[in-house]
């Protein structure tokens, strides 16, 4: 079944109540969504799932950036010192 729905200027769009339905998407769900061979995958991302991602990129990354088991507020510098890079590379600020 296909349904038409509209994008609004802020990127933003209803999925019809039967795509809801069968995603099992309630109201402030988290969807992911990514393109694949010339279509739009939706699917619910499931709290726990998303969490367990998290963690896992997090600890890799950690470790990684020699950061893993440092002390609370050595922690807190190096997100601060990473968020930054990682915003100013995406919005190419400087």
């Amino acid at each position: 079944m296909s349904y038409v729905t509209t994008l609004t200027k802020n990127g933003q769009m209803t999925l019809p109540k039967p795509i809801r339905d069968k995603l099992g998407a309630k109201t402030g769900a988290q969807l992911s969504v990514e393109w694949q061979n010339g279509r739009a995958i939706v699917q619910v991302q499931l709290i726990d799932e998303r969490l367990q991602q998290i963690r896992k990129e997090s600890t890799a990354h950690l470790k990684q950036q020699g950061l893993y088991g440092l002390r609370e507020e050595e922690l807190k510098a190096g997100i601060d010192k990473e968020r930054a890079a990682y915003y100013g590379q995406k919005y190419k600020l400087s």
